[in-house]
């Protein structure tokens, strides 16, 4: 190495100017972008906490607005205007509020906190037309204006409005300005000693930075990095990571890709990749397959013995894939890629997700392939049962209210109306309970903690007990619906609630999926052991691909004739679990477009009893 040469280079490099013409500039900018991101910062947290504090007001006053509708709504039904304007008083004077009144439509005042307001003394006998007022919130000049309308049966509308302050942004921020004023000082004095610190050290930096633009200038040889020694113990390292890199670079990459076939061979190694489930595949700085396990050339359909050492891109059927993998390996994109692609395999289509890692020093790529087809699935159908069960608990619900509003209205003088609707919401009842029922019960059955209390069950009164409930139903939808018993049924061991669930999701879905005319039958046949029980309709029926997978959770047959049918997927699923803690059996066979017959089996007595 020409020491002679670096020594009258490195002297052309003025050496009382260089270190300070170096920090200098970077000092200033460090203390401006610290003075630019810390009040940028201020300004951020003092926006979001004035902001917070305003939606909080905001929210707090559409609070007080919907209590006050709420509670105002029934005094007015029972004509308590004192306690009206008594509620609107408190309200006004406990809160601070600029406005709390209550008028009717047209104006007039029932009631407001400000005493000194006009207001009626009793409720009107004649309401005025209804303006079909909305619920409006209104923030205007540091104000809130919430607007409520308040029904009154058998009368009209009336008006809530309140008005209410926003807290002042300054009442916000100045508590925050003596820790703002402590934190930016503390903040440029560490600029100034890390500016102070650099000083002193930079020296040789100088010089390097001298030697780099000479190298650039001149030639790409590594030695034209080189300083001169005897500037200190950073030039003799600097110096000494020059001579090293320059056989690094020429041999790295071949020791390396030797060292990982030597591994991949080694059979141990080899092995254990190969026992993975997840895929693995090795690219070295080329692009090309260095290796790839058992696993991920079963999942992008490669023959293993031709991939190794062919280019990898062309063999990937997923375009967007094969960019990222361009982008990895030239280092152009992140060093860590995750992506998820569909594959066909025959007549299935499985999701994969492939993460792609940069190895460093080699320059090359570590791909792994997931299998999460089976995650997919079930977030899907977790989605579609939220969806159906959503509309499940909203359909009895609206009957139930309907049918309120039908009793309180045109049931007062009629009591055959009055019974039918209190039997309708009974029903709708019964059907939001089971509901309700089966979901924690699901979820029981996914914690593992679903248990049955055994105990005599009559199966007398519990099948006398279906075919009055279910009957009526059956009638309504012109289905023959017939209980073939023997004369006398004995008592088994188990949970009759449970036991009840099952039965009813049984007889339930005969009807619910048999139409009009059809036929359903619950047939029992008892041995000296076991109790058998047939449900038997001649409805849609169940496909052959569909029926292994009745009895699974939130799982729905795709046929389009479901479409108009509620249901949760989940009476099946439950009733089946319960079978089996029972010890029995629950199967179904079934035929498209002539029925299904589901088969309960119990043990009589439990084992042990």
């Amino acid at each position: 190495m020409n020491w002679r040469a670096l020594t009258s280079r490195a002297a052309r490099t003025p050496r009382g100017a260089g270190p300070e013409a170096l920090t200098w500039p970077f000092g200033a900018a460090l203390a401006v972008l610290w003075l630019l991101s810390f009040s940028a910062g201020v300004w951020w947290v003092a926006q979001g906490t004035v902001a917070q504090q305003r939606n909080a007001a905001v929210a707090r006053a559409e609070l007080l607005a919907d209590n006050l509708s709420s509670g105002i709504e029934p005094l007015l039904a029972s004509g308590e205007l004192s306690a009206v304007r008594r509620l609107i008083t408190e309200a006004g004077y406990q809160q601070t509020l600029t406005t709390c009144r209550l008028e009717l439509s047209d104006g007039r005042s029932l009631a407001d906190a400000d005493l000194d307001k006009p207001q009626m003394t009793v409720l009107p006998a004649q309401w005025p037309a209804s303006g079909s007022a909305e619920a409006q919130t209104r923030v205007i000049n540091n104000q809130i204006t919430i607007d409520r309308p308040v029904p009154v049966p058998g009368g009209g509308e009336a008006i809530l409005t309140i008005v209410s302050e926003l807290p002042p942004t300054t009442t916000t921020i100045q508590p925050m300005l003596p820790g703002v004023g402590l934190v930016g000082a503390l903040g440029l004095v560490g600029v100034l000693v890390v500016y102070r610190k650099m000083r002193g050290r930079l020296e040789v930096l100088t010089l390097i930075r001298g030697a780099l633009r000479d190298a650039g200038e001149a030639t790409a040889d590594l030695s034209a990095l080189a300083v001169n020694p005897g500037w200190g113990p950073e030039a003799a390292g600097w110096n000494r990571l020059i001579a090293g890199r320059q056989l690094t670079d020429q041999t790295a990459i071949e020791q390396q890709l030797d060292a990982l076939n030597a591994h991949s061979s080694g059979g141990t190694l080899e092995s254990a990749c190969d026992g993975l489930w997840t895929g693995m595949l090795l690219a070295d700085a080329r692009g090309r397959v260095a290796y790839v396990n058992g696993a991920a050339a079963a999942s992008l359909l490669m023959d293993r013995d031709v991939a190794v050492g062919m280019p990898l891109t062309p063999m990937l059927a997923d375009e967007t894939l094969a960019e990222y993998v361009e982008q990895v390996l030239s280092g152009s994109g992140p060093g860590r890629v995750t992506h998820e692609m569909q594959l066909g395999y025959g007549s299935e289509t499985n999701t994969l997700r492939v993460t792609l890692r940069r190895l460093t020093g080699t320059g090359g790529m570590v791909m792994t392939l997931e299998d999460i087809t089976q995650q997919r699935v079930a977030e899907s159908s977790r989605h579609d049962f939220v969806s159906r069960a959503t509309h499940e608990l909203r359909t009895p619900l609206t009957n139930i209210r309907l049918y309120v509003e039908t009793a309180q209205e045109d049931g007062k003088d009629d009591a055959q109306l009055r019974g039918e609707c209190l039997n309708v919401i009974a029903r709708e009842s019964q059907r939001l309970e089971r509901l309700v029922s089966e979901m924690l019960s699901v979820s029981e059955i996914e914690a593992g903690s679903m248990t049955i209390r055994r105990d005599d069950v009559r199966l007398d009164q519990l099948f006398k007990s279906l075919e009055k409930d279910y009957s009526a139903n059956a009638k309504t939808k012109g289905i023959d619906l017939r209980f073939d018993l023997p004369p006398k049924l004995p008592a088994v061991q188990g949970d009759r609630d449970k036991l009840a669930i099952v039965l009813q999701n049984l007889l339930g879905n005969a009807i619910k999926y048999t139409p009009e005319g059809g036929k359903v039958g619950v047939g029992v046949d008892l041995s000296a052991t076991e109790l058998n029980v047939e449900v038997r309709d001649s409805g849609i029926g169940i496909s052959e691909e569909d029926l292994p997978r009745v009895f699974e959770k939130f799982y729905r047959a795709n046929d389009p004739r479901l479409g108009d049918i509620t249901g949760s997927g989940l009476g099946l699923a439950l009733s089946h679990e319960i079978v089996r803690l029972h010890g029995g059996e629950l199967t179904a066979d079934s035929v498209l477009n002539e029925g299904s017959t589901f088969r309960l089996v119990l043990p009589i007595r439990a084992e042990g009893v």
